[in-house]
């Protein structure tokens, strides 16, 4: 083997035990975020730079409380209706911050 062959092999390594740690980091993550459902309505539509898609702006209640989630990235085809009501399932991830995140997805 060449010496070329060699840092292309140890790259190629490091790139895939990174992708392998994201993936695990991810996956466990989403197992055992705390999650609930709540009616929400959608009040908006966020473009991001991502070629034709989106996420939805959705305002529901926590125990009362009135607050806005985002929801995952969704295509500008699925946009849902402004104003239309759904059940969303809401995943509460922590920041650095101690800040939480409050993520939304649809309810299947």
């Amino acid at each position: 083997m060449t010496l070329l062959q060699i840092i292309l092999l140890i790259a190629l390594g490091l790139l895939v035990g990174a992708a392998a740690v994201f993936l695990f980091s991810w996956k466990h993550t989403e197992k055992n975020a705390p999650k609930f459902d709540a009616l929400g309505t959608v009040i908006g539509w966020q473009d991001v730079k991502i070629p034709f898609m989106g996420r939805a702006i959705i305002q529901c209640t926590k125990k009362g409380k009135p607050m806005q989630v985002q929801s995952t990235l969704m295509f500008r085809s699925r946009k849902p209706k402004q104003g239309g009501k759904r059940l969303w399932t809401i995943t509460v991830l922590p920041t650095k911050d101690k800040q939480k995140v409050y993520i939304a997805r649809k309810v299947k």
